[in-house]
């Protein structure tokens, strides 16, 4: 199994090939020449691909989020499918990682961005939108899905801890608190909200503080 060293010494690797490749272009576009057959390319040999178990810790490192057949699974089993099935098909995908025994198709990834639930702002869906609201308007929001109630969702403010709200559509008295502290201008997020109704967890929403 690879280690997080093992890890970190491979992204630097990837980091040290794609400079080397930069570099190599840029001569090539200095000299105003191209690799013809016969000549010898500056471009250096990809370094080997990651291996099952490291794809899917690189991803979980960036946050990314794991599906198996179609259910949303924690790390440890992402690492325990890959480990005992060598022929799993795996994808990265936006913010999701897919794995699957058949071939990965668009269907299979609209299947699960179709079973996310749809969060509401104040009645109104709002999917991966970024909205500008005044505090005041901010610290009213009630929040809605379109599938199931709300279970829980989080809330992140710029150098606050994320506040983690259970069983409620609106803010808590730390998110207000935090929320009175924020600035004009300041970018707030929702997110990793879950339904009763669904495995995955809805979209995050965006919010930029105005005046």
């Amino acid at each position: 199994d690879a280690t997080e060293e093992q890890i970190r010494k491979y992204e630097k690797t990837i980091k040290a090939y794609e400079e080397e490749v930069e570099k190599a272009h840029h001569e090539l576009n200095r000299v105003d020449d191209f690799v013809h057959k016969g000549d010898i390319s500056n471009i250096p040999p990809p370094p080997p691909p990651m291996s099952p178990v490291e794809f899917i810790k690189h991803n979980a490192k960036k946050g990314h989020d794991f599906y198996y057949q179609g259910d949303k699974i924690v790390l440890k089993h992402a690492i325990n499918i890959v480990k005992k099935n060598k022929a799993i098909n795996l994808l990265s995908e936006g913010d999701k990682v897919i794995l699957s025994k058949e071939p990965i198709t668009v269907e299979t990834i609209d299947k699960i961005e179709s079973e996310r639930p749809i969060t509401s702002i104040n009645g109104i869906g709002c999917v991966e939108c970024v909205l500008e609201l005044t505090k005041e308007k901010l610290s009213d929001i009630v929040l809605s899905v379109d599938k199931g109630d709300i279970l829980k969702f989080n809330i992140k403010f710029p150098k606050k801890p994320t506040v983690k709200i259970t069983n409620s559509t609106v803010l808590n008295v730390q998110a207000k608190q935090f929320l009175d502290e924020a600035e004009v201008g300041q970018m707030v997020q929702i997110f990793g909200l879950k339904s009763s109704a669904s495995k995955q967890h809805s979209p995050p929403v965006l919010f930029i503080i105005t005046e």
